[in-house]
């Protein structure tokens, strides 16, 4: 009965028709100070949430499964009974071998540094670059013949024209040669582009695929790889596999998933999200002191109320709980319009794509939303409690000061 009585007269305050109009708009104002920032935190949290959701599919694309790599050193050997034992693992469906390497290349007067990869002729089924193609064709086995199929970054920075009978020379440094000419410290080949694939800006002005032979013979690496990619059979467990494998290889090399790939990309978003949620917060708090001038407000406004109540008996705990009460349902009514709001904002951009993205992305033309149920909760209870905190403090202190 006392917390009805005291919210009921709360209410009756707060929604008098004979409060002040500066009383109400001071009100209202509080409410959007709360609303807006809520509906902000809403909507930042859902983007990077989808933006998450795209890095974790952009990589799933060109990452294996599993990544295979020497736990001490870049190279090891692929010998075939490695390659049988991993083949042979449950769970396992395709072993692609890899070899990674940073080279110089030269296209017409132009020149770049990449990464050559050179992949084994499984590598298609390992990631669907087959997909991925923006020109051309991926082929780059076609018997004796050295073929490239270059990312669209590095087709447009060196200005690569696979319809023209043009060859990419790549060098690469040679450690083994005694002597002291400049140019006889690098080793180079030629092959033909054949095919440009679309990514994303990172991968694709990073990383041109050839064949591992022509790969290992540039660099005098027979019988190596940097690293074994798997792909895993429909519906195996992925972290079973990867324990299973890690057991069998031993402390030699490193079984990394596709997460562990990129562990330092994603723990970044992770503590990007964290930052922004942290500094929307602090602009919360900020804005919700406006509770403050509209608690003062409330309790000038009332004045003449409060002393009816203290000559019929009331206490002063009591006048204090009525005015927080007000500052509740002033706070309450901003969060939830707020939470209203921005996950409104934040479907019609998953709905619609209303922001676009500026820059031409290859990968997604609008922000990415995803809403996710923990990031409501966790808004709605942390701008609830701030605000409770805020409306606590104020009532006790001005009607400590008023009385």
């Amino acid at each position: 009965m006392f917390a009805r009585g005291v919210a009921y007269i709360a209410a009756r305050y707060l929604f008098s028709r004979k409060s002040h109009s500066i009383v109400n708009i001071i009100s209202i104002l509080s409410a959007l100070a709360v609303a807006i920032p809520t509906a902000a935190m809403i909507v930042l949290l859902s983007v990077y949430n989808g933006m998450d959701d795209v890095l974790r599919s952009m990589y799933g694309h060109f990452d294996p499964q599993i990544k295979i790599s020497a736990a001490q050193g870049r190279y090891f050997d692929a010998s075939e009974g490695l390659l049988d034992s991993l083949r042979s693992a449950d769970g396992v469906e395709v072993v692609s071998q890899i070899v990674d390497e940073n080279v110089f290349v030269t296209y017409g007067d132009r020149s770049a540094i990449v990464t050559m990869r050179g992949v084994d002729t499984l590598y298609d089924r390992l990631v669907p670059i087959v997909s991925m193609m923006a020109a051309g064709e991926y082929s780059p086995f076609l018997g004796d013949l050295d073929r490239a199929v270059v990312g669209a970054g590095i087709s447009y920075n060196l200005g690569v024209n696979i319809a023209v009978r043009r060859k990419i020379e790549v060098f690469t440094y040679d450690g083994s040669t005694a002597s002291l000419l400049p140019m006889s410290f690098y080793r180079s080949e030629e092959l033909q582009p054949v095919g440009v694939y679309q990514l994303d800006a990172e991968t694709d002005g990073r990383y041109m695929l050839v064949p591992l032979r022509f790969a290992r013979g540039l660099l005098s690496r027979e019988g190596k790889v940097t690293s074994l990619g798997l792909k895993l059979s429909d519906g195996a467990d992925e972290q079973a596999v990867q324990k299973s494998l890690k057991a069998m290889l031993g402390d030699r090399f490193e079984v990394r998933n596709r997460f562990e790939q990129k562990e330092t990309i994603f723990r970044i978003m992770a503590y990007e999200k964290i930052g922004i949620f942290f500094i929307i917060l602090m602009v919360v708090a900020v804005s919700s002191l406006t509770l403050v001038a509209s608690v003062v407000m409330l309790v000038a406004d009332k004045e003449p109320q409060l002393f009816t109540l203290g000559s019929m008996g009331a206490t002063g705990s009591y006048m204090r709980n009525i005015f927080f009460v007000q500052g509740v349902f002033i706070s309450s009514a901003g969060a939830v319009a707020g939470l209203v709001l921005g996950l409104a904002l934040a479907f019609a951009q998953q709905r619609f794509g209303l922001i676009a993205i500026g820059g031409g992305s290859l990968i997604i033309d609008t922000y990415p939303v995803r809403v996710a149920a923990g990031d409501v909760v966790l808004t709605l209870l942390s701008v609830s409690g701030l605000d409770i905190a805020i409306s606590y403090f104020t009532s006790r202190s001005v009607i400590r000061v008023k009385r």
